[in-house]
């Protein structure tokens, strides 16, 4: 029995594969990069006066006036809050923050479930695995909020730290929010 081939590789051929499927990878590479670069880490909230640092824009701060608040925090929430940001050497700017994020989510209702599984607070998503006696804990509740606001880089991407609460690239008009609910507590 007689094999027939019916291509002939050579060398030089195999060269020219290995260049070309180099070409391609190196290609995809930098789609990926520039993807990655300007969708997922660079995306701006709905509201258009706020852009994320890393997207090299100047992040424009409408002159808002202050909120009414329909809801205040306990005495206790107050102090936890500033203990918190304390404990993290942060400011007063960092309470606000805290402050504006709890009555956001849950107008300082601790005890408050939402649809979706949300819980305490700070409407801390199931997915997280916090417990319910945690969720419901304002100052443990405030101090796991504030790390993992810190891991998103706050407070030196204080705008892009505070969206990621509600999901990083959430279009939404939460950011702009919590910025107003946050002057209201200067």
């Amino acid at each position: 029995m007689q094999i027939k081939q019916f291509f002939h590789i050579t060398w030089k051929d195999l060269f020219y594969l290995l260049i070309i499927n180099t070409l391609i990878w190196w290609h995809f590479q930098i789609k990926l990069d520039q993807f990655l670069r300007e969708v997922i880490y660079i995306q701006p909230v709905q509201a258009a006066a706020y852009h994320f640092p890393d997207a090299g824009k100047t992040i424009i701060k409408p002159d808002l006036p202050k909120i009414t608040l329909d809801a205040k925090p306990s005495a206790g929430q107050v102090v936890a809050a500033a203990r918190v940001c304390e404990q993290h050497g942060l400011s007063r700017q960092c309470r606000n923050d805290l402050l504006a994020i709890a009555y956001n989510e849950s107008r300082f209702d601790c005890n408050q479930l939402g649809s979706s599984g949300e819980k305490g607070c700070f409407q801390i998503m199931p997915f997280h695995g916090v417990a319910i006696k945690q969720a419901k804990d304002y100052e443990w509740a405030a101090n796991w909020t504030l790390e993992r606001m810190i891991r998103y880089g706050y407070p030196a991407k204080r705008e892009y730290a505070i969206q990621c609460h509600n999901g990083c690239n959430a279009n939404n008009n939460y950011l702009a929010v919590v910025l107003r609910i946050s002057k209201a507590f200067d």
